[in-house]
């Protein structure tokens, strides 16, 4: 493998998971900022790893139609696109969805 993919994978990787996982010491931020219970501030990180329960069972049905490099840019942009929506919510129903 060129050292070029693999950092892109690797970056792929780092990308993935700091959207995981990023909300959760950002919680009492967000709490502040929307006005809403801790609570329902921690639904922000269900909702985020809940599909994490189902993904890989639509993960093995997607790689069998599509290369695993076109879902991986598939999913990058996706990413980038549900980021940038998170920047702009303008409310915490909003930011769940």
């Amino acid at each position: 493998m060129r050292s070029g993919a693999f950092l892109s994978i690797l970056l792929a990787a780092i990308l993935g998971i700091s959207a995981l996982y990023a909300p959760q010491p950002l919680l009492a931020l967000l709490r502040d900022q929307f006005q809403v219970s801790q609570a329902t501030a921690s639904l922000l990180i269900t909702v985020t790893l809940a599909p994490l329960g189902i993904a890989p069972l639509v993960f093995g049905a997607l790689l069998e139609s599509f290369s695993a490099k076109r879902l991986a840019c598939a999913a990058l942009a996706l990413l980038a696109l549900s980021e940038a929506a998170v920047f702009l919510a303008p409310s915490f129903w909003v930011l769940l969805l």
